[in-house]
């Protein structure tokens, strides 16, 4: 279950550096909630988890990054 929010930050870090600590964290949060949400109320094989989360992740973590702000931030 975790191993999709894991994989969507390190693809959020690695090829972009647009995206700060807090968009990160909240791409990371909302991935988390996704998932268990798929797992909970849907019968998805547990096989694709990863990447709805990774996908989930990294889009929240991508599109939040235009609007937060990061302290210290010159971009």
């Amino acid at each position: 279950i975790l191993y999709g929010a894991l994989l969507g930050v390190f693809l959020l870090g690695t090829p972009t550096r647009k995206p700060g600590e807090y968009a990160a964290m909240l791409g990371m949060a909302v991935g988390l909630v996704s998932v268990v949400s798929l797992r909970r109320y849907t019968s998805v094989a547990f096989t694709w988890y990863v990447l709805f989360g990774t996908a989930v992740t990294f889009a929240v973590g991508y599109l939040s990054s235009f609007f937060i702000r990061e302290r210290g931030s010159n971009v």
